[in-house]
């Protein structure tokens, strides 16, 4: 929109307003403070309008929506009765303990606590009044907002001078007492980007607005462009909040801090969580797309390479579940009874299992007219020729896979959840990524743990203390030996069904 000057700005300058009603209010009238004020107060909703219209027009393209609406000033008003008492996390109410405690429910009221205005996801400083407060508390220091609990550090309604208004029933008793706190600079999430643009292509609202805001492009980018590299790397980059490098640039320096593991480019600055593992040092020349941090990568199963990195793929089948390992293990050929070659290789599954899917692959290669032992020689193989003479010893389950199965038309996504930035919108809404690659294509979506080290009954890797809590009713005597017990279970990580193909 073109103005002949800046209206915010003009807006803010005070000789300037004196001068739009004449010298007469400013130089003459006794009263020119008040006029002043005046003029300041409908220049600041002048420009709150602007502001609004403004977010109004950006609302029309999924490029410039404004994810967060920002409000000067907004009020907040505290009851003393809903202190510590309303919206504070529970289970479900099943555990219910001694003497009316309930699971979840803190003991004593639960300190100064109280439910933050709906939508509201971050407010730098709080007052009681506009003009000339009493008192001004900074986000941080004084209160913080987590989860959608405003927690204050002192009681706001003890504070020397703080101006609470009773709060009368029907018949003129006081009941309770309620402050008015004035937030400055308050940030709100409506959903703008949801409901301009994300119900249309389904894409389910969740984590923080940012990152669904790039993610909705993502979506409509490759809706409109087509499924593309770029656009499933941005969309599963919103989806963790891992930011890739965003053009070609130079690593200069690599930093670290309590918070953040950030990565300086000749032309950016990233930021990462501190348990991620650095991919580039200084001097790195970066490509568009490329990963910073081991927290997402994408591989793709082309030209039947196996991607580094990459440990095991696990993949569905109709005996069971089969783990397909970057290692090199014996290939196992043996003549059935008809003298033809079955092969096997471990697939790490349990042994039925096993068992089970290489009798199915012979039985389909016997259909076909040609086993699998025949296709990998190239050549028949009698009875009275040796297996080993065409056929290697030892195979790479994984290479296997991706040169004969998925080759050219799969790729596989490694993620580490505990480096996800603070709006990931979480593994969930990877779920969304069927909708955008080719019906042909699968991908793999696998997830990694943090910790890479053995344990043992003898050695779990943990402490163990003995602390009380106010939950169940107390006992005079304790007896750790009774109540704590040990077990070490196996999980397998780092690999997941694939999403194939629709």
């Amino acid at each position: 929109m073109a103005s002949a000057f800046d209206w915010a700005g003009e807006l803010d300058d005070r000789s300037f307003l004196a001068g739009l009603v004449g010298s007469f209010w400013s130089d003459v009238y006794a009263g020119a403070g008040v006029v002043a004020s005046l003029l300041d107060a409908k220049a600041r909703h002048q420009v709150r309008a602007q502001a609004d219209l403004y977010e109004l027009l950006a609302a029309f393209s999924r490029h410039t929506v404004e994810p967060l609406h920002w409000e000067e000033w907004f009020p907040l008003v505290l009851r003393e009765s809903e202190r510590g008492r309303s919206d504070l996390p529970r289970f479900d109410g099943t555990y219910t303990f001694a003497d009316g405690l309930t699971f979840g429910r803190p003991v004593g009221g639960g300190g100064f606590v109280w439910p933050a205005p709906p939508g509201l996801t971050h407010v730098p400083v709080l007052a009681d009044g506009i003009a000339a407060p009493s008192f001004v508390l900074t986000a941080g220091f004084d209160f913080e907002l987590d989860g959608g609990l405003l927690r204050f550090r002192d009681d706001p309604f003890a504070r020397p001078g703080v101006r609470a208004e009773p709060v009368v029933a029907a018949d003129g008793t006081p009941v309770d007492r309620a402050l008015t706190l004035w937030g400055y600079g308050g940030e709100f999430d409506r959903d703008v980007v949801w409901q301009q643009f994300g119900y249309a292509v389904g894409l389910e609202r969740c984590g923080g607005p940012e990152a669904y805001k790039r993610a909705v492009n993502a979506v409509y980018d490759a809706l409109v462009e087509g499924t593309t590299a770029r656009a499933v790397d941005d969309f599963l980059s919103a989806v963790c909040d891992v930011p890739l490098a965003a053009g070609a640039e130079t690593v200069v320096r690599v930093v670290a801090d309590r918070s953040r593991l950030w990565v300086v480019t000749d032309g950016n600055v990233y930021g990462f969580s501190p348990a991620c593992r650095l991919l580039v040092e200084p001097g790195t020349r970066l490509r568009p797309g490329q990963p910073l941090v081991d927290a997402l990568r994408v591989y793709e199963l082309s030209r039947g390479r196996v991607p580094d990195g990459l440990r095991a793929l696990a993949v569905p089948s109709a005996a069971g579940e089969l783990v397909f390992r970057n290692a090199a293990v014996p290939l196992v050929a043996e003549r059935d009874r008809d003298g033809r070659v079955r092969l096997s290789f471990a697939v790490g599954a349990p042994a039925a299992v096993g068992r089970a899917f290489w009798d199915a692959v012979h039985a389909a290669g016997l259909r076909s007219g040609r086993t699998l032992a025949e296709r990998l020689a190239g050549v028949p193989l009698p009875p009275d020729r040796p297996p080993g003479a065409v056929l290697p010893a030892a195979v790479n389950p994984l290479g296997f896979l991706a040169e004969h199965v998925y080759r050219g038309d799969a790729f596989v996504v490694v993620v580490r959840p505990e480096c996800f930035g603070p709006q990931a919108l979480g593994l969930h809404a990877a779920r969304f990524l069927r909708n955008l690659v080719p019906p042909h294509t699968a991908y793999f979506l696998v997830a990694e743990h943090g910790r890479d080290e053995a344990v043992s009954p003898d050695d779990p890797g943990c402490l163990e203390a003995v602390a009380a809590f106010p939950c169940p009713g107390l006992a005079d005597l304790v007896d750790p030996g009774g109540l704590v017990s040990e077990e070490v279970r196996a999980w397998r990580v780092g690999v997941v069904r694939p999403a194939g193909p629709r």
